[in-house]
């Protein structure tokens, strides 16, 4: 059973919403005559979005399970090979062991290759980042071996990209294009 309410400015005027068999049916904010039924197309799925449905692109996060990854300093002692990058400002933000990508000589542009443990603690950061700053911000998850990030690029339109990171033959994720690294010497 599906009960969604869209909250307006008057707790009265609302977008009920239900199953009648396999439809949805729902009422347009503020005017009850207008009545509006989903049907499922082929699949299934139900087209949802019209109307004053705002949708958008999500990833799922566990603040929970970022916060353990953040806490777990251990991961974060630099092997042998490997420097020390930031995003933001050393002291205030953290900083994670990575080589440097092999061949890559952009200037003011470092592409570090994270091992698996650092690339789950900088996914946490990153979501820990949009958490607490989310415009403008990105958001990551792993789907198996994969990192999947969605950046909302602009708010009021309905296109977001997305980035897949994957490990490269040494088990190293390159988690740059999203992000400005610098070194920390």
């Amino acid at each position: 059973m599906l009960n969604l309410l869209a909250l307006t400015s008057d707790p009265l005027l609302c977008d009920p919403c239900h199953f009648e068999g396999d439809t949805i049916l729902y009422f347009e904010e503020g005017d009850p005559t207008a009545r509006i039924e989903v049907t499922p197309d082929e699949q299934g799925r139900y087209p949802l979005g019209a109307g004053s449905w705002d949708w958008f692109l999500s990833v799922r996060t566990d603040p929970d399970g970022d916060a353990a990854q953040l806490a777990d300093a251990g991961r974060l002692y630099p092997q042998d090979g490997e420097i020390l990058v930031t995003q933001g400002m050393p002291g205030r933000d953290p900083v994670f062991p990575a080589i440097p990508q092999p061949g890559f000589h952009q200037i003011q542009r470092l592409v570090p290759l994270f091992r698996r443990e650092v690339a789950e603690v900088v996914v946490a950061w990153t979501n820990d980042v949009y958490r607490r700053h989310p415009h403008g911000s990105v958001r990551a998850h792993w789907i198996g071996d994969e990192i999947e990030v969605l950046s909302a690029i602009d708010c009021h339109r309905e296109w977001h990209s997305y980035d897949w990171i994957c490990a490269d033959k040494n088990g190293r994720y390159s988690i740059a294009s999203c992000w400005v690294w610098t070194r920390l010497d």
